[in-house]
């Protein structure tokens, strides 16, 4: 597999780069009108909202529609980057993973592909079927806040990831280090927590502070590693390919035994980063491999559902539970990130009407437990006010003491805090964020802007289940650190100096 190639970087062939560069200049203010429109007519639907029990069809389909402009827009723009296109970045997967949590569930519902049942909506304590129709509208307005920020900003010409030898040998020694660090942290684990590996346990966090601390340290470790790793082998010939074969072979044994451990959320974060980093550093992923790929892993996902609620947690009662349930996995996804989108409903049935904001309280709580301990070090109690996770179980199951959560929203995590239009600005300066660390990522050589790249695809993902503040700290800004950390330890240069044979240029 050949690095991806674009022209080079030499008079006469960065011509055709700079001009496709400007044309996506010129085009960028063009969508972010379009992406404004679609904003403003989310507004009028949530500003007419019907507040019924009884859901309207109709009212639901409109911001069907309206999404699907979106989505429309979003596949234009990406058309008019410059070649070869890379379908696989943080604003595309930020938005997958939001539309799959927010409206996925009420698109089946409404085309009747399954028989869901009981509507989610009506799940435990929920009960909030009047504020679904405006809360549908009020995460439509922030997807298209999100996307309008991220076209606020210039593309940058970006610069090519061919670099001298030396460069090249410092980093693949720091990836060699940290892929190695992060699977013996995986191993010391597994160690610490015994035959709970296989309990069902998310984390860490239930077996005290060591192998919390381990545990935090290797989730941040695994995404810079695999990145450092794939970026400085892309272009080294056959036996160092074959070494980082074999050391991605181990990141994705070591992925899958987490999964069996019953984390797929980062399970997924790793795949994710594995690919992101091929596809951005080696060859891009083709538009069809990838909406397979999410299906595959979407019906994964409904498959692990099962698994890892059995009694054998082995990988022969995994692939038998795949073998078994593999027609039901879809629809045991659509429940799955159904009932994380009904954290964005009961957000706003509970606020304001019968909670005030909580004006950055729940973040300030969430933070600490960025921390090993650090909740019990700043004596946050695990009550609904720590967290929105927690506030969200307590609101639909009656308690915060669960073995397994609600999760959350990306988006009700955010409503909690500031409200429907302090979420509309929030979204648009994610949206600025985003093309901030993209086009640094691509014109820049320095090693950290790459991690941070491909640590918020990662991130991207799996976000729309979560409170967003606290993943970009924790698979965005610890992998950075990590990075610095090793490279200072290693004596490595973290700024690459360019090949003297000036080669091809990925955008």
């Amino acid at each position: 597999m050949q690095p991806n190639l674009t022209p080079t970087l030499i008079p006469g062939h960065l011509d055709p780069l700079r001009r496709q560069v400007r044309r996506t200049n010129r085009l960028n203010p063009m969508f972010a009108v379009a992406y404004f429109c679609l904003f403003a007519v989310s507004v009028l639907l949530v500003v007419n909202a019907p507040e019924s029990n009884t859901i309207s069809r109709a009212y639901c389909a409109v911001i069907l529609v309206t999404v699907g402009l979106i989505l429309g827009l979003v596949f234009l723009r990406k058309l008019t980057e410059p070649k070869p296109v890379n379908w696989l970045t943080p604003e595309t997967a930020f938005t997958a993973s939001y539309v799959v949590v927010h409206f996925l569930y009420i698109l089946l519902w409404l085309t009747g592909v399954y028989d869901l049942g009981d509507e989610i909506w009506y799940w435990r304590q929920a009960d909030c079927p009047d504020v679904v129709c405006k809360t549908l509208a009020m995460c439509t307005a922030c997807l298209a806040a999100f996307h309008c920020g991220f076209c606020m900003l210039r593309c940058r010409l970006p610069v090519t990831n061919d670099y001298r030898p030396s460069t090249l040998s410092g980093w693949q020694r720091l990836g060699k280090v940290m892929t190695r660090t992060s699977l013996v942290l995986l191993a010391v684990f597994v160690a610490l927590i015994g035959s709970a590996f296989l309990g069902g346990n998310y984390s860490g966090s239930s077996f005290g502070f060591l192998p919390n601390v381990v545990f935090l340290i290797f989730q941040g470790l695994i995404i810079a590693s695999v990145t450092v790793m794939v970026l400085s082998r892309a272009s080294i010939r056959s036996t160092t390919r074959k070494l980082m074969a074999l050391d991605l072979a181990l990141v994705l044994l070591g992925a899958f035994a987490l999964l069996l451990h019953g984390d797929r959320s980062l399970f997924l974060v790793i795949i994710v980063t594995v690919v992101a980093a091929i596809s951005e550093f080696v060859k891009p992923i083709k538009l069809q491999t990838g909406v397979l790929a999410v299906i595959g892993l979407f019906m994964l996902f409904g498959v692990s559902q099962i698994a890892r609620t059995a009694d054998d947690r082995s990988i022969f009662a995994f692939y038998d539970a795949g073998r078994e349930n593999w027609d039901k996995s879809f629809e045991l996804s659509a429940r799955t990130f159904g009932a994380s989108g009904l954290c964005a409903f009961v957000a706003v049935d509970w606020a304001p009407e019968r909670h005030d904001y909580y004006w950055g309280q729940l973040k300030t709580n969430d933070l600490a437990g960025l921390v090993p301990f650090g909740r019990k070090l700043f004596g946050v109690t695990q009550s609904p006010d720590t967290s929105s996770s927690h506030l969200f179980t307590f609101l639909i199951q009656g308690s915060t003491r669960r073995v397994s959560g609600c999760g959350s929203s990306v988006f009700g995590d955010i409503y909690l805090e500031v409200g429907f239009w302090g979420a509309c600005l929030f979204f648009m300066l994610l949206g600025l964020f985003y093309r901030f660390v993209t086009e640094k990522s691509r014109s820049s050589r320095n090693l950290l802007w790459k991690v941070a790249f491909i640590a918020l695809i990662a991130v991207s993902a799996i976000c729309g289940r979560y409170g967003i503040t606290s993943l970009l700290i924790r698979h965005v800004g610890y992998p950075v650190i990590y990075t610095a950390f090793f490279a200072f330890i290693l004596g490595v240069k973290l700024v690459g100096r360019p090949g003297n044979s000036v080669s091809a240029v990925r955008y």
